[in-house]
């Protein structure tokens, strides 16, 4: 298995009790080296055809994650996401009933128009913010009586915020 730097180690990818889009991303990048071996052509062609998909994706979003894009690497996701449709509709010819309508399969067509328009995606995407959710988890179930939580997390995280000023 590869190391990545930064990476968030789970004892059980399958069970994450609280996950943002960072630890999402995180078994993304492992989960293709992670089973490949298991799922071959030979041994099961859903399977196989599933992995292909999702490595396609990885792909997708990596290069959807860069801070600075070129002419170059718009023409790779654009390309990149040719070959992701191709595997998706090879994988629906083996197994029909699945949905690949997700928010952010589809924001993935309309990238590259986007970056030319807008630039780099990291500026409108939630990732930026996304790790606070774990903040708000953890005084949610370790600060509240989980009633009128809204107003329990706004005065904590208020307290919270004076504190970090006051240190700083």
């Amino acid at each position: 298995m590869p190391s990545f730097s930064g990476l968030n180690h789970f004892s059980a990818a399958g069970s994450v009790k609280f996950a943002d889009g960072k630890k999402y991303q995180h078994i993304a990048k492992i989960i293709v080296q992670a089973i490949y071996n298991l799922l071959s052509l030979a041994t099961t062609k859903r399977g196989y055809l599933l992995l292909k998909c999702i490595r396609r994706y990885v792909i997708l979003d990596m290069l959807s994650g860069l801070k600075v894009h070129l002419e170059v690497t718009i023409r790779m996701f654009s390309s990149g996401l040719v070959r992701y449709k191709e595997a998706i509709q090879e994988y629906s010819e083996v197994h029909p009933e699945k949905s690949w309508n997700f928010p952010k399969n589809h924001s993935h067509q309309h990238l590259p128009s986007d970056i030319v328009g807008k630039g780099a995606s990291k500026g409108y995407n939630s990732k930026n913010s996304e790790k606070m959710h774990g903040i708000l988890k953890d005084i949610y179930s370790d600060q509240t009586n989980f009633k009128d939580v809204v107003a329990q997390i706004s005065r904590i995280e208020h307290h919270r915020s004076i504190a970090k000023i006051t240190r700083a």
